[in-house]
């Protein structure tokens, strides 16, 4: 009898420290009111757009129960601080909890995970609005950045845009290797039109 009460002493002594070092035990965990329940409510608004219709319906939100399960922490919308939030990521299958995946370029445009987030583009399609140029590539000339003119890789429409006037298009530019800000990017006298 006392070889088995030191074993189920030992086994509840086990128990406690597995609960304790386990990787749920990493963030805290408050109660719920039984009454008011909580497990659909997305406290930091970080889920996702998914049928981009403008609006996170109940299906697309991140929620509290899904935070729990995935073991991130429902007051933060992001979680690893990557710079993508939480319900995207794990919409995408990347890891909320570890910040490198945001800087993986899944789709080899030249823009990373958490430049697609920013975007809402697609992280496993180089070319999201299907316009003949790289996400990666209009990123480079969008407002986004200082230097940009307004090319945006989730509108499709911006391939006909000419923003530097030059009258080559946007999709022109970037066939032949030319800055779409920039009328005469060789700095030859000749708008990169001719």
């Amino acid at each position: 009898v006392g070889e088995d009460m030191r074993i189920s002493k030992l086994l509840v002594v086990l128990i406690v420290l597995s609960l304790l070092l386990s990787p749920l035990a990493s963030f805290p965990v408050q109660a719920s009111d039984p009454n008011e329940p909580d497990g659909d409510d997305d406290n930091d608004g970080d889920g996702y757009d998914s049928n981009r219709d403008g609006t996170i319906s109940i299906e697309e939100r991140y929620t509290n129960l899904e935070e729990y399960n995935n073991n991130t922490n429902p007051n933060d919308k992001d979680t690893d601080d990557g710079g993508a939030w939480d319900g995207w990521e794990v919409y995408y299958d990347f890891n909320p909890r570890n910040d490198t995946d945001d800087l993986i370029d899944s789709d080899s445009d030249s823009m990373a995970n958490n430049i697609e987030f920013y975007w809402d583009s697609d992280p496993f399609d180089s070319d999201t609005d299907q316009d003949g140029m790289p996400d990666g590539w209009e990123d480079l000339y969008s407002d986004r950045l200082l230097e940009g003119c307004g090319l945006d890789p989730t509108d499709g429409s911006d391939k006909f845009d000419d923003p530097d006037n030059d009258g080559s298009d946007n999709l022109r530019e970037y066939q032949e290797d030319t800055d779409p800000c920039d009328p005469d990017s060789d700095d030859d006298g000749d708008p990169d039109g001719e």
